[in-house]
């Protein structure tokens, strides 16, 4: 995978930051905000889920473990993005 300025957390997280409606949006259905940002088809059974901080709260996200195969690691949508980029499958 070639490297990025900056991962596809951050990119989201940042576009978060400046655009309300896209915040909004990525609350309310996160897969298809996530998708139509990065230019992805979202594959079947792929879950996103969004979790936002309060203040004086701080949230951990552990790395995916065997119990719940249908979440994907952010990993797995850099991978994604990355075959896209390609010309791999995935693309819009």
């Amino acid at each position: 995978m070639s490297e990025r300025p900056e991962s596809v957390e951050a990119m989201i997280r940042a576009r978060a930051g400046r655009d309300p409606g896209f915040r909004t949006r990525l609350r309310d259905d996160p897969a298809s905000a996530v998708a139509d940002m990065l230019g992805i088809d979202m594959a079947d059974g792929v879950r996103v889920r969004v979790v936002e901080e309060s203040p004086g709260e701080v949230v951990l996200v552990l790395p995916a473990g065997l119990a719940d195969p249908g979440e994907v690691a952010l990993e797995g949508l850099e991978l994604m993005v990355e075959g896209r980029a390609r010309g791999g499958g995935g693309g819009r």
